[in-house]
């Protein structure tokens, strides 16, 4: 039996259990039988609940909940089915949610070694998490949603800060579903761990990060991109957004902070967790402080897309659970230099002379890459045409109904075509590329070559 290879079946609310039981069992002294090492496979026939499982919680967790937990352990032992036992690992995981960073757990480490042990006795799918689960439970996301029993609220970064507290990550971030007032976490019912940690990524494609983005990640390397995963993995929904909460703009506004997921800018709006949060016990952000980045254009977050080699430098694919990284770009009006790639040439009225490609470039932030490099997909490019006298000018791009200007957006390689382009006006044009970076204009435009248009059917 692999590993973690088993989705869980749609079915498992959590079970409750008071936190009043004692810390007494049949478990055997921990010196008479070596526990199960951290990196040691584990599957549920081959499980050590009393010993191995029981003395992680026991060096996890504190006081009531310890207890808690080491009666859940003792329902997870005693189910007969793989449903039930899947059920009360949830439950288990609720635990170590609400535990991580207080006084009832102890070090992420710790936790991390529990939480990949029962997860594998479930026979969970986890191998997106097992990695990076310290990393999880001291600097990421770790909840569970998506039951009828399970909690609706978002589901936030949280770290400890300096004085030992728990907190939300500065700058916030996190997941929640659209739906504002059913808070609906699945389309289809049933538990999930959804889960996220930092990971540290620099600027990419021209597109410069911010360092240190989140601020409670001291030391080197700076955490400024953010991955995000469920167990089971492929466990799908269609109503949830993702978001960091970062300034738009620069104080002096000649730049822009933007969301990139799978290197494409998604438009910014405002989740309402940036604004305030229905997670218990946390304070609001103050509203005028505070815009977001959120992947509104992803309909579908969970959904599986293509897997493609990752790594933390390019930040491309997706992985398996469907949720590829994300970060914050600062991108800079000024630096962002458009030219035509494919210029508009002499052609006939009313007819198709082609594409007119526009492509645009930013600085690159790659020493081993100088000068410029192709944009990001994304940014908005506005062709417009002039330089003829007379009545208004009008030409088509792709068919649509002739206008003075139309409006793309580059696509992975910093292209924006303008397709099938066509004039309905006979004469000599110019055309002219601006571009916009999330609101904010580019000043680098460009102004083609005259061209001419003649009053002729084409050959």
């Amino acid at each position: 039996m692999r590993r973690f290879s088993v989705a869980l079946a749609a079915a498992g609310a959590s079970l409750f259990l008071a936190a009043c039981m004692s810390d007494r069992d049949s478990t055997s002294p921990s010196s008479l039988t070596p526990r199960a090492t951290a990196s040691a496979t584990v599957t549920p026939a081959t499980c050590d609940y009393n010993n191995t499982m029981k003395g992680y919680a026991r060096d996890y967790f504190n006081g009531s909940t310890k207890n808690a937990v080491l009666s859940l352990i003792g329902q997870m032992a005693n189910a007969t089915t793989a449903a039930n036992r899947q059920a009360v690992a949830f439950s288990i995981m609720s635990k170590v949610a609400s535990a991580r960073l207080t006084s009832a757990a102890n070090s992420a480490t710790l936790g991390a070694t529990f939480v990949d042990y029962v997860l594998g006795c479930a026979d969970l799918d986890a191998s997106l998490l097992t990695t990076h689960t310290a990393l999880v439970l001291s600097s990421g996301i770790f909840e569970v949603r998506g039951g009828s029993s399970d909690d609706k609220y978002q589901a936030l970064a949280f770290v400890k800060t300096s004085a030992g507290t728990k907190a939300l990550a500065t700058p916030r971030w996190g997941v929640q579903p659209k739906d504002a007032v059913t808070k609906s976490w699945a389309a289809t019912p049933g538990s999930f761990i959804v889960f996220g940690y930092p990971i540290s990524v620099n600027g990419v494609n021209g597109v410069g990060a911010p360092a240190a983005l989140n601020t409670n990640e001291v030391g080197s390397p700076s955490y400024n991109g953010f991955e995000l995963g469920t167990v089971p993995a492929h466990k799908e929904s269609s109503n949830l957004l993702v978001g960091l909460c970062v300034s738009a703009f620069t104080s002096t506004s000649s730049a822009v902070n933007l969301l990139f997921h799978t290197e494409e800018i998604q438009k910014n709006t405002s989740p309402s967790f940036c604004t305030t949060s229905d997670v218990p016990g946390f304070a609001l952000l103050p509203s005028k402080t505070w815009l977001a980045s959120v992947g509104d254009r992803l309909t579908s977050i969970f959904a599986p897309k293509k897997l493609t080699a990752q790594d933390f430098e390019s930040r491309l694919g997706g992985l398996p659970s469907g949720w590829s990284p994300f970060h914050s770009g600062l991108l800079t009006g000024t630096n962002t230099a458009l030219s035509f790639s494919t210029p508009p040439h002499d052609w006939f009225i009313n007819a198709i002379m082609g594409d007119v490609v526009v492509a645009v470039t930013v600085p690159s932030t790659d020493p081993a890459i100088p000068g410029f490099v192709p944009a990001p997909a994304g940014i908005s490019v506005t062709l417009s045409i002039s330089g003829n006298s007379g009545s208004p000018s009008f030409f088509i791009v792709d068919g649509a109904t002739p206008a003075k200007s139309f409006t793309v957006t580059t696509d992975g390689t910093g292209h924006a075509t303008f397709k099938n382009f066509a004039v309905t006006k006979a004469g000599g044009f110019l055309a002219t590329a601006t571009g916009s970076l999330g609101g904010l204009a580019t000043t680098q435009s460009k102004t083609s070559d005259m061209f001419w248009i003649k009053n002729k059917t084409a050959p």
